[in-house]
């Protein structure tokens, strides 16, 4: 609690005394306590655990005053390809192993943005239909409940488009 200053500029608040506390006077006010010391290890060590879970799970995980831990998917696809790659090399010319080498990214690479893409959209139809996906969940499961979700936010969005998609079909049959 050294740090402790006193701001002076302020002319309008004579009568009181402004103080600013730093992190580490913070920190080390609540260690002056055993038990708000205990109460910020546990809640350390919380944070950790639940990190240390999320990026096992190759989840994207926020550090507090650190930043995020984002998995690089197209590294995973690249060790979970290793083994092709491996033999490919083995069996092919240079050229072709470098031309497969090059396919295979390509291909990993759209079936990655493909992913993403269906995340997203699966993310939205949640969020829009929220009361009928948690009564889903309840009654048949989550997977279930988010294909829903999904399925009928396409069919939603097609509506959307097009006003009445039955309506050429209906009139090319009476024009004939």
């Amino acid at each position: 609690m050294d740090e402790v200053r006193n701001i002076d500029e302020f002319e309008n608040y004579d009568a009181y005394e402004i103080i600013i506390k730093t992190k580490s006077d913070i920190i080390a006010t609540i260690r002056q306590n055993i038990t708000d010391g205990e109460v910020m290890d546990d809640i350390i060590n919380s944070l950790e655990t639940t990190a240390a879970k999320s990026i096992v799970a190759k989840k994207w995980t926020s550090l507090p005053f650190i930043g995020n831990v984002r998995p690089n998917e197209e590294r995973i696809s690249v060790l979970k390809n290793m083994e092709h790659l491996k033999q490919a090399s083995k069996i092919l010319p240079k050229s072709q192993y470098l031309m497969f080498k090059k396919e295979l990214g390509k291909e990993e690479r759209k079936r990655i943005a493909a992913q993403r893409t269906k995340r997203w959209l699966m993310q939205r139809a949640v969020a829009k239909y929220r009361k009928q996906f948690e009564e889903l969940s309840k009654k048949n499961g989550e997977n279930y409940a988010s294909l829903w979700c999904y399925f009928r936010f396409l069919l939603h969005s097609f509506y959307d488009i097009n006003d009445n998609p039955y309506e050429d079909v209906r009139s090319s049959e009476t024009d004939d």
